[in-house]
């Protein structure tokens, strides 16, 4: 346990230096390369002794804060960065008075911040407005090298964690293992990582290619344009609706929570949260129900009325989201739907049970979650075919760096009730009437729950996707309440 001594050194060397900040309006872009670099460190050889299953409980939930905090701090950090990149979207004109063409000067930073998200040089010619060999210049200047930027990770261990994810999430594909890889630090060449997948899933390999999917056509003018709202019903059977957001013009995943309830005051909390680090949209569409009535009310009130701050209409004219749905629920929920009806087949769980309930929602409302975040950071780092395989991180970059302001472009009245539809898109397979999902009541005293927490833990380790703690609560619960 030498190692998580050390990281935990680290960590708290990092919080210090947070602490001596605290009274700062604002963190230098030093001191954020600085933090998130020490950040990275620990994060990665934490994740590393994660899969060797030599953690318990309460060290597993550190390194999921440990990975919020890392995402929250590159989210800053990209912010900053991509305010300098707006305010100045080309190259400066350099004039010396010598003979010839004058020089165009690119700040490091950028460079770094762009290479940094795998743009590639002539991405970022088009993004600069300069020439292929003025980047490639710059780049040598700057003695920036791109293959340094891949992880040199050994291909034993490569082979552990692709292996680790795919066990995880079994119909995760090349583009997609790439995303959670970079979502964990690492940047593998995508030749590389095929021969990993074909080697480790020779027969899931052949069956993606003979299930790809034909991408439609969609245009909306730029990031922040147009968000699409929804929820996701696959699983409410068990009293559980997944609420997602989608960026329309980069496929950013907004944000993505699962939650016991469908209240308009949830989804308007998940809204919020999410505009608050990324940023409001001008617009947003969703269906016309009840749990929407909060975002509804929030953008006329931010954004104004009489412009379609809340374009509300039917769910078949969302399709944004509605793909996205489908690759949710096959590349993360489709583990937790098939196993929650075999808990039902072999007389595990019983809907029809509070107590059953109660411990249910206690243990998989928090995987499921964990999942969702580990999905989403691995879908906004895919590469996207239909983009010249750009990422939707990249593609939210490169739309704000183009200087095209949301409040710039205007709809005419006529025009917003099919503002942001796909006709080709595909069609919802959900009712999209508003969907009542009761609450599941707390049986344990205040002391008793809060014993549960310090006893067992949702994220702790388990083979069986779940279920063997699911036991352990309800066999808790049970027994505060008497009943065995």
């Amino acid at each position: 346990m030498a190692k998580v001594r050390q990281c935990v050194s680290l960590l708290e060397r990092v919080i210090y230096d947070l602490s001596q900040l605290q009274d700062r309006r604002f963190l230098t872009s030093y001191d954020l390369e600085s933090f998130l670099t020490n950040i990275e460190l620990a994060y990665r050889e934490l994740v590393a002794i994660e899969l060797l299953d030599e953690l318990s409980a309460e060290q597993r939930e550190g390194i999921d804060l440990v990975r919020q905090c890392l995402c929250v701090i590159r989210q800053i950090q990209l912010s900053t960065q991509l305010s300098e990149v707006s305010s100045s979207p080309t190259a400066v004109v350099c004039y010396t008075g010598e003979v010839g063409r004058p020089r165009y000067e690119i700040p490091e930073d950028t460079l770094e911040m762009l290479i940094e998200n795998r743009f590639t040089v002539p991405q970022i010619a088009n993004i600069m407005g300069v020439s292929i060999s003025t980047v490639r210049r710059r780049l040598s200047d700057a003695h920036i090298l791109i293959r340094d930027c891949y992880s040199t990770i050994s291909d034993s261990e490569l082979d552990h964690i692709v292996g680790h994810i795919q066990q995880q999430y079994p119909m995760c594909g090349n583009r997609q293992m790439q995303g959670h890889l970079i979502s964990r630090g690492y940047r593998i060449q995508q030749t590389r990582l095929r021969d990993f997948q074909r080697r480790i899933d020779p027969v899931g390999t052949a069956l993606h290619r003979l299930n790809a999917i034909h991408r439609r056509q969609y245009s909306v003018p730029s990031p922040l344009s147009l968000y699409h709202i929804d929820g996701h019903h696959k699983l409410i059977r068990w009293k559980i609706v997944v609420h997602g957001c989608v960026d329309g013009f980069s496929r950013r995943i907004i944000y993505l929570k699962a939650s016991s309830n469908n209240k308009s005051e949830t989804v308007l909390d998940h809204f919020t949260n999410a505009v608050t680090l990324l940023g409001l949209p001008s617009r947003v569409r969703g269906d016309r129900g009840g749990e929407n009535f909060g975002v509804a009310e929030f953008m006329v009130r931010q954004r104004g009325s009489g412009r379609g701050s809340f374009i509300a209409g039917k769910s078949v004219h969302n399709q944004r989201i509605e793909r996205l749905w489908h690759d949710v629920f096959q590349g993360c929920l489709i583990i937790f739907y098939k196993t929650f009806y075999q808990m039902e087949d072999e007389m595990l769980l019983n809907i029809e049970d509070d107590i059953h309930m109660f411990a249910f929602h206690y243990v998989f409302l928090k995987r499921i979650n964990h999942a969702l975040t580990q999905f989403m950071e691995a879908w906004n780092n895919h590469p996207l075919s239909s983009c010249h395989n750009m990422t939707p991180i990249q593609l939210w970059i490169q739309g704000l760096s183009n200087g095209l302001f949301i409040d710039q472009y205007v709809v005419n009245q006529g025009e917003l009730p099919y503002f942001g539809i796909d006709w080709d898109g595909p069609l919802s397979d959900e009712d999209t009437n508003y969907v009542n999902v009761p609450d599941v009541d707390n049986p344990l005293t205040d002391e008793d729950y809060l014993e549960l927490q310090e006893t067992i833990s949702p994220l702790d380790n388990s083979n069986s996707f779940g279920v063997d703690i699911f036991l352990k609560v309800l066999q808790f619960v049970c027994h505060k309440l008497n009943l065995i």
